[in-house]
Parts: C-alpha cells; sequence; structure tokens
C-alpha cells in the first residue's frame, strides 16, 4: 500500500548514481507528443446526497510515512479550471471491463535508495500481463518509474499514473512526458491522510495535471476521509479510496467480501454520478495470525465474482515495508516473483477450499471438536468407540500433520457403525446455529485416505446435513458419497464429484463413516476444488 518516497534536494542524493540530482534539468518532453484527442464532456462535479458510511471506519496504517527533509517545493500560481474535455467514461470502461493490479517493482527499496534495472521491470510487466491483467496502477513519477507506461505499453497493459507528491515540479513534468502511455493519473496516496501535504496543494496539482495532459485525474485516500468532508469526492474525475477490510479487523474471505460489498455500495451511493473504484483491496498473505495465501486467493474469487470495481493490491510483496508486521506480504506474487496460489485464479475459478490442510492452518474448515458434553461435536453412532488424533505426525501426506482416526466398537454400544460429521459453525449441534458456506463455483471434493492395515473399509460423504427432526441445512441434498471403499496402505487420493450441484449452502463439510468392528484411518488435504472439466 506504500507507494515511493518523495524525492527532494535531500533524498535525491541517496540515488546519485542513478539520477542526475535535483540541479539537474527536468526530463524532456518526447517533441510532437500531442495530447490525446477527445469526445466526451467530463460530468460536472455534484454534491452527492449524504450517506451513511460503513459501520467500520477505516484507520489503516499500512502506509509508512516518509517525512521530506528539504524546504517544500513552491506553491505553483493559482490555476484556472481546465477547459478539456476529458474522456472519464473511456478509463471507467476500462477499470470495470478489465483486471487491474496496483504495481511497485520487483528489486526496488525507497528505503535504501534503490531503484528497479529497467530490464527488471520489463520482467514484471510481462508476468503480471501473462497471469491475465489488462492494466496496472502505480504510484510515483520519479527515476525510471517514470518509463515504467511507456513499458508497460509495450507489454500490453493499460496504465493509470501514480504521482507520489503533488506539486513537485520535476515529477508532474516526467509524469506529462509520458502521456502518450497514459490512461489517468492518480495524484498522491493517502497523502492529507498522513500529512504529506495540504488540500489546496492536492487540489492544483489536480487541476495541472489535467490542463496539461487532458487525461481524467484523480487522487487516492484512506476511506474514512472520503466521509467527513465533500472536497475529495469533488477533486476527481473518479473516486478512487483504498479500502482494506484487514484494517478493520477482518481476515475471514467471506466476511472480508461482504465488507467490501458493502463499503463499494456505500460509497457509490454518497458519490452520487462520480464513478467509483477501490483502488487498493486485498488480505495480506503473512505477518499476522489467521493469513493465508489461501484466503488471499479465496477472497479475490469471490470479490471477483461480485459488482464491486476494484484493483487487486498488489502485484509483488515488498520486502522492505513494515506496516505492523504484514507490508511484505500483500503481493499476489512473491519478490523473487515466485507465484502465490491467488495468481492461477484471476482470470477464472476458485482457490482450494479447505477442510483439512494442516493442524492449525488459518484455511482450516468444519474441524469436528474432540472435547464435549455427551458425544463430542460431529460424533455419531457408536461414539464411545472413536479416538481421533488431527495432529498426527507419523506420515502426512503434505505438510507436517494428518488425521488419525482409530475406532473400536464397544458391547453396550446399540449401534452397529460409527462416523464423524466435519461441521460449520464450531460448537454447534446439528444445525442449531447458522453457519455454512457458499461454495458455488467448486466442482468437487477431493481428500487423501490410506489404512493402518490393507484393505480397511470406510464411506465418506459430503453434504446431506440435517436438524435433529430431519430438516435440511445443506443445500446438496441427500449427500453424496463415494460408498464404501478399501483403502490402502499407501496414501491414495479419492474425488466426489460436485458438478451442477447445488452448492450454496455447505454446513456438512466432509463425512466418514463406517460398519467395522475396529479399523484406523488416516485423512488429510480435504478439500473443495474447481476444474473446467468434470
Amino acid at each position: 500500500m506504500t507507494p515511493p518516497a518523495p524525492l527532494t534536494c535531500t533524498t535525491m542524493a541517496i540515488l546519485v548514481a542513478l539520477l542526475s540530482g535535483c540541479g539537474s534539468p527536468t526530463p524532456t518532453v518526447a517533441p510532437g507528443v500531442t495530447p490525446p484527442a477527445v469526445s466526451s464532456a467530463l460530468t460536472p462535479a455534484t454534491s452527492p446526497g449524504p450517506a451513511s458510511p460503513p459501520p467500520q471506519t477505516a484507520t489503516p496504517s499500512s502506509t509508512p510515512t516518509f517525512t521530506p527533509t528539504s524546504t517544500p517545493t513552491p506553491t505553483p500560481p493559482t490555476l484556472t479550471p481546465t477547459p478539456c474535455r476529458v474522456q472519464v467514461l473511456n478509463l471507467y470502461e476500462k477499470l470495470q471491463a478489465g483486471r487491474w493490479v496496483a504495481y511497485t517493482p520487483t528489486h526496488y527499496d525507497p528505503n535504501q535508495g534503490i531503484m528497479p534495472p529497467l530490464e527488471e521491470i520489463r520482467k514484471d510487466l510481462d508476468l503480471l500481463y501473462e497471469t491475465g491483467f489488462t492494466g496496472i496502477v502505480t504510484y510515483g513519477a520519479n527515476g525510471v518509474l517514470s518509463e515504467v507506461p511507456a513499458l508497460a505499453r509495450e507489454a500490453g497493459l493499460a496504465v493509470v499514473m501514480g504521482i507520489w507528491m503533488p506539486g513537485d515540479l520535476q515529477e508532474t513534468e516526467a509524469a506529462v512526458a509520458a502521456a502518450p502511455y497514459v490512461d489517468g493519473y492518480v495524484v498522491g496516496n493517502e497523502g492529507l491522510f498522513f500529512g504529506r501535504y495540504g488540500l489546496q496543494t492536492l487540489e492544483e496539482a489536480v487541476m495541472e495535471l489535467r490542463r496539461k495532459t487532458c487525461l481524467p485525474v484523480t487522487t487516492t485516500e484512506v476511506l474514512s476521509l472520503y466521509y467527513t468532508g465533500e472536497e475529495l469526492l469533488r477533486l476527481g474525475d473518479w473516486v478512487f479510496p483504498n479500502a482494506h477490510p484487514y484494517w478493520q479487523g477482518i481476515t475471514d474471505p467471506m466476511e472480508a467480501v461482504i465488507w467490501t460489498q458493502d463499503t463499494f455500495d456505500s460509497l457509490k451511493a454518497k458519490a452520487g454520478d462520480l464513478p467509483v473504484v477501490l483502488k487498493e483491496v486485498g488480505l495480506p498473505t503473512a505477518g499476522a495470525p489467521k493469513l493465508s495465501e489461501y484466503q488471499q486467493a479465496e477472497y479475490y474469487a469471490r470479490l471477483r465474482e461480485s459488482r464491486v470495481d476494484f484493483v487487486y493490491f498488489e502485484s509483488f510483496d515488498q520486502p522492505w515495508k513494515a506496516e505492523e508486521g504484514v507490508g511484505p506480504h500483500w503481493g499476489l506474487f512473491q519478490a523473487d516473483r515466485s507465484p502465490k496460489v491467488v495468481s492461477g485464479y484471476v482470470v477464472q475459478g476458485f482457490p482450494p477450499f479447505y477442510v483439512y490442510a494442516d493442524a492449525g492452518a488459518p484455511q482450516n474448515h468444519c474441524l469436528p471438536s474432540s472435547a464435549a458434553k455427551g458425544a463430542p461435536e460431529g460424533f455419531m453412532g457408536c461414539w464411545q468407540g472413536i479416538e481421533i488424533d488431527q495432529e498426527d505426525q507419523s506420515q502426512p501426506q503434505s505438510g507436517t500433520t494428518s488425521i488419525r482416526i482409530t475406532y473400536a466398537h464397544k458391547p453396550e454400544c446399540a449401534q452397529q457403525w460409527t462416523g464423524i460429521y466435519w461441521w460449520d459453525p464450531p460448537g454447534s449441534r446439528w444445525c442449531d446455529k447458522p453457519g455454512g458456506f457458499d461454495l458455488t463455483g467448486w466442482t468437487r471434493l477431493t481428500f487423501w485416505a490410506r489404512g493402518e492395515k490393507e484393505g480397511q473399509v470406510a464411506e465418506f460423504q459430503v453434504g446431506g446435513l440435517e436438524t435433529d427432526n430431519g430438516q435440511a441445512c445443506d443445500s446438496l441434498q441427500p449427500a453424496r458419497t463415494t460408498y464404501p471403499l478399501q483403502l490402502s496402505t499407501r496414501w491414495t487420493q479419492y474425488s466426489i464429484s460436485l458438478y451442477g450441484r447445488d452448492l450454496s449452502r455447505i454446513a456438512g463439510g466432509f463425512v466418514w463413516v463406517t460398519s467395522a468392528e475396529e479399523t484406523t484411518i488416516y485423512l488429510d488435504e480435504i478439500r473443495f476444488e474447481w476444474s473446467e472439466r468434470r
């Protein structure tokens, strides 16, 4: 979320090996550059009606504050409104129809004055295009960052170019020179919130850039500032806030999507006719509890299916960031460009949705409890004979643990069978509490199983959960089953097809059933998957 640090006469010394210095000539505008032709008029700003903000107040702390050490850049003279006819709708259509991602280069560290080589930027952009992205949003225009729009155009990507410090003459001139490769501009990023510049400086910078380029221009602030006054809504040609569910304490993907949708709807109601696109939304993958790559991937896959217009945040992990431990981990790719789970689901599909991945994994769902009054949660039949260890380390199929289930029939049991339901929510009993997951789009359940001895018999199911009085609480009825299987002592993967089934509410995520007198089996990697093929 943190763009490049501002470059001033003092901080420019850090980059002397790469840049020309404060006293050197400003970037030369390419000869013969003509502002793009335009056809549609800028929609006049209106005074939108009142709207209630989302229940949470955005207080992001994800952007480090960079304090300039030189005197402020002189304020440009007061500008009159631009006579340009700006093609806002063209850009908005691109933002709506395409897949956009916030881009800060790899091999970059503004804290150490390290700028990325052009060849590394090319590799970044080629990878983003191959992943399925159609556009990027940048943060600064100093040094080699001013070359990003031209390189992005070569790679087939549209560009909303960022200016980190409004009013900085050198950065502004570099941004204007890049206009032939730019679809729009975003001036500043959370600078009002962190006090890097004032509203008048921002307004003048937006007006100047629009006048010089005749391209759409806006700014970005933290969400809460859009509810404290009308200035930000009137300032830009579209509304482009940062809105992160993580900074509201939300890490569950489904809850994060609901919060994001509510935030988007609320802001659209407040913005009136102005287009709204959320510039930064996402979940980090590490750096704090309850985070994983699978949660990030699920969040984006579900959000992609919603009506929210948004930009993925962000392209690559940035190790130089701090942000309470999560700063380095927002990327869709690692800092070395190795892929995270989400990178495979940008265009279509859904990432694995786990019932069990590893003991204590944040992406686990529907795990049964082994401690409760009477029958432990989810236990069925002759439950007194069941022992379950969800942290068995003897021979996991993957990761560090698997599930071991041991059963011996008890003579006092009237039932000649037993089993376990893995259900949601934890702490419930046969749907006495609301729960379950909408898994529409996933197409099969897969899991790995093996027996302690060759030929041990077990049956596995998904869905079919009912209340004590027989009312269905799973949309998948009846349960889908493997029918009885004879297990090998070697790990074997099994699958239950869910094509064409109603998965709009799955509370009973997984079931094991046996009528054996005694048995010991192992389970691992229980998950819902998506596939284009049956």
